[in-house]
């Protein structure tokens, strides 16, 4: 034992070392990828300067018809991992390849376009390793615009794991999908996975599935950075196919809902989807307010009987979401 510590200091100092001795547990970095080229190179060395050691990142190239490959074929790093689709797939069938050839404990999620700050997988390993009944785990993130300069500081999103349940029988958890890391083992446990043809919905309905499983919570630290420019495929999405989508986000909430023994009628479930649209959630009236604020009544007996454990969390959103309301009634104007 000591003659190979020995030999592999020796290496170290003559910089020929490819042994890496820590008991830090592996990280799964997953990227798909797809016509990046202008910035697959900041996403790809923002892992490769982590202060965390113990790591792999798995690329999933998607059929790309620019740059993007050659880029990622001049990086000689044996931690690299490159896969490819013969042609596009999406990004929900092409997360779910990396995700099933890695070998880390915690799977940490990175977009082609984004930033992972070199401290990230540190502390988000470091939060995972002593709360081990936390199951996914999200955090802060800084929004840049296409040449990276900041343009938006990202508040602390919610992190009580009940809370977090309650929000998602409505709508998405407040922190970006790349900011996720995921206990692998829960993946597999519950057989857990991103689903196809979600119309760049597919992380909402992903952490409807861990709610109902585990838990979910985050951490008050920044750790990424989210690119925002014109390309953004799901922003190409909502233009295209925003009808349709609003659609499928309504039929996820009301599969949230009946999966955790809620029921409503589909006129109660209107009004329900309306206050809580993807984007313009409203009401238009006090009364229609009035009406929701009863439908609420209606899901917290129902919450009471099915000896849901996260009641009082569900209040607690509740009482905020008709605050929220009738301060965009602007009933005063």
């Amino acid at each position: 034992m000591f003659k190979f510590l020995f030999l592999n200091y020796i290496l170290i100092v003559l910089g020929r070392s490819t042994i890496m001795v820590t008991n830090q547990p592996l990280v799964s970095v997953i990227m798909p990828v797809y016509n990046a080229e202008k910035y697959i190179l900041d996403a790809i060395n923002s892992i490769r300067s982590q202060t965390y050691p113990n790591w792999e990142l798995i690329l999933v190239e998607d059929g790309s018809t620019d740059h993007t490959l050659e880029i990622i074929q001049k990086i000689e790093d044996s931690r690299i991992i490159l896969k490819r689709n013969r042609c596009n797939k999406g990004i929900a069938y092409t997360t779910n390849l990396g995700i099933s050839i890695s070998k880390g404990k915690y799977i940490a999620l990175l977009d082609d376009d984004d930033i992972a700050l070199s401290t990230r997988l540190q502390v988000q390993t470091a939060y995972m390793e002593s709360h081990p009944e936390i199951d996914v785990l999200g955090a802060k993130s800084l929004d840049i615009n296409e040449s990276g300069k900041i343009i938006k500081y990202g508040q602390p999103p919610r992190n009580n794991p009940q809370y977090i349940k309650a929000m998602l029988l409505f709508r998405n958890v407040d922190f970006y999908n790349g900011t996720a890391m995921i206990r692998k083992e829960f993946m597999e446990q519950h057989k857990l996975s991103y689903l196809e043809g979600c119309l760049g919905m597919q992380d909402f309905k992903f952490y409807i599935e861990c709610s109902k499983k585990g838990n979910i919570s985050s951490i008050d630290e920044y750790v990424l950075k989210y690119r925002r420019h014109e390309n953004n495929q799901t922003l190409k999405v909502r233009e295209k196919l925003g009808g349709e989508r609003a659609r499928l986000y309504a039929k996820f909430q009301r599969q949230s809902l009946e999966d955790s023994g809620f029921y409503l009628t589909d006129e109660q479930f209107q009004l329900v989807s309306k206050a809580f649209d993807e984007f313009n959630w409203r009401c238009d009236s006090l009364e229609e307010l009035k009406e929701l604020h009863g439908i609420f009544k209606v899901l917290l007996n129902q919450a009471l009987q099915n000896k849901i454990s996260y009641y009082e969390e569900l209040k607690i959103f509740f009482r905020k979401k008709i605050s929220e309301l009738l301060l965009k009634l602007e009933l005063f104007e």
